[in-house]
């Protein structure tokens, strides 16, 4: 647990320290400030609202004492969890969505990020699955 609670804090303290540093720049009006600004604050924007929710979820499970504590159990079960995923898709599920979620959270191909599947896979078939009203 020490080792998640250490995970939470540095994150929590870069994403306090870019909020002040992007902050900072606000008072200041020479070029490099500029730039700073007009690229940091979507960056920060996007980035800290995409770790947030993951951040909580966190916090709550150590608060609320469903994770996992021992560090290597983590990873195991991670890792369990999603190969448990991927077979039952490929086995069960929509061959568009088994190729995607296999290419990217088996195959490493992700990042963690939403957003980020690579080219190549049938997007529009995932989509048109989830929201046939769209089409």
């Amino acid at each position: 647990m020490r080792n998640v609670l250490a995970d939470l804090a540095t994150e929590s303290e870069a994403a306090t320290l870019l909020g002040l540093r992007l902050a900072a720049s606000v008072d200041r009006h020479d070029d490099h400030e500029v730039a700073l600004r007009r690229i940091g604050l979507p960056l920060a924007k996007f980035w800290v609202c995409k770790r947030t929710p993951m951040m909580v979820a966190e916090a709550m499970e150590c608060l609320g004492g469903n994770g996992y504590v021992e560090v290597r159990a983590r990873r195991l079960a991670a890792a369990m969890a999603t190969c448990l995923q991927g077979a039952l898709l490929l086995r069960h599920g929509n061959p568009a969505v088994a190729d995607a979620f296999c290419a990217t959270r088996l195959a490493g191909d992700w990042g963690g990020v939403f957003g980020t599947l690579p080219r190549g896979l049938d997007l529009a078939a995932i989509v048109t699955r989830t929201t046939p009203h769209l089409v």
